[in-house]
């Protein structure tokens, strides 16, 4: 596991999925033609499909990240004090698919859950892609607190998994996918309200003025 500061705090750590376990939770996502997706977006915001359903080895992935003393690690990493819980409807979370052409514009996450008296403290996203290539894209881009320049990228490598706590400043898109779809796992952890400013009940995307400039991959 290893922690970055540059642009906010981050954790990425590879091979959270062993390839055995990452072949049988593949097998159980939906077909692009299913109506398990329960949205499908395709603006000049984000264009993906996504899922808050995750059965069988999906859910064997989703239960790993949620173990109590694996969050625990992520917010010693991250510096969260608060003890958290999973999301027990995945608003939001679960199963998201960018296909070929598939993006995410850079963003804020809700910071107050929209159907409960909670705040939105801790992301983890575990990349379910069987393979992956430079030329693919979908990399997670990490732009500075003006969302004016991308700082890092972290490259969706099989099993890997990357964590951060949502804020005012944790800006965050998903570039171009190309090739082959790319899969994730979203997990979204929750504390009591702690943060006065943390209100906003619904994404905040910055309309696009450039094209990004990034750092070095990870």
């Amino acid at each position: 596991m290893e922690t970055y500061s540059r642009p906010f705090a981050h954790v990425v750590l590879d091979d959270l999925i062993e390839h055995p376990l990452l072949e049988r939770a593949l097998r159980v996502v939906p077909p692009p033609e299913s109506e398990a997706w329960h949205a499908r977006y395709d603006n000049w915001a984000e264009r993906k499909r996504a899922t808050e359903l995750v059965e069988g080895p999906l859910r064997e992935v989703a239960e790993r990240v949620a173990d109590p003393s694996f969050v625990q690690s992520l917010c010693d990493a991250l510096g969260i004090p608060d003890t958290l819980v999973a999301d027990p409807e995945r608003y939001g979370a679960g199963i998201h698919a960018h296909d070929p052409g598939g993006f995410l514009l850079p963003h804020l996450d809700y910071a107050r859950h929209p159907r409960r008296d909670a705040e939105r403290r801790l992301n983890v996203i575990v990349f379910l892609n069987e393979t992956w290539q430079p030329e693919h894209g979908g990399r997670l881009e990490l732009w500075d607190d003006m969302a004016e320049r991308v700082v890092a990228h972290v490259e969706p490598r099989p099993g890997r998994c990357v964590a951060w706590e949502p804020s005012d400043v944790s800006y965050h898109s998903v570039e171009r996918v190309n090739v082959v779809p790319r899969i994730t796992l979203a997990s979204y952890f929750l504390s009591a309200p702690a943060r006065p400013t943390a209100l906003r009940k619904r994404a905040l995307f910055v309309p696009p003025r450039h094209s990004p400039i990034g750092g070095a991959a990870r």
